[in-house]
């Protein structure tokens, strides 16, 4: 579980280093727009990471359903998080359209992560 969480991070911290901080450097991007979008997909990544591994000896259908499951709930927190943290911090309200377009990159590139660690939780668990 340690290193599924190490990655989920490592992702999520690693995107936004690399594109919200060339964003910042070239064009000057506001990186609260981006840092949020990161947490709120952070966090349902840490959740999800945590029902794979407690089903993890489970049928893989059962793994895959939560994962799948997990991606819906994910869509609903990253949602009203960014709503949420755009009425809450008065500094993104001009940034709406940026809320928007990095809650959408992260949302891919976490979904991504999660998916491959389910699916490799499933075939490991497969092979033994």
């Amino acid at each position: 579980m340690t290193r599924s969480v190490a990655t989920i991070t490592g992702a999520i911290l690693g995107t936004w280093v690399v594109l919200a901080g060339s964003a910042w450097w070239a064009f000057g991007a506001d990186p609260g727009a981006s840092g949020l979008a990161a947490a709120v997909n952070w966090l349902p990544g840490m959740v999800t990471i945590g029902l794979i591994h407690w089903t993890r000896k489970a049928r893989p259908t059962v793994v895959t359903a939560v994962a799948l499951a997990a991606s819906f709930i994910r869509l609903i927190f990253a949602v009203v998080g960014g709503v949420l943290g755009w009425y809450l911090i008065p500094c993104l309200r001009g940034h709406a359209l940026e809320l928007v377009i990095w809650g959408g990159v992260f949302y891919v590139i976490a979904l991504v992560v999660e998916t491959t660690l389910a699916l490799r939780s499933v075939t490991t668990q497969r092979g033994s």
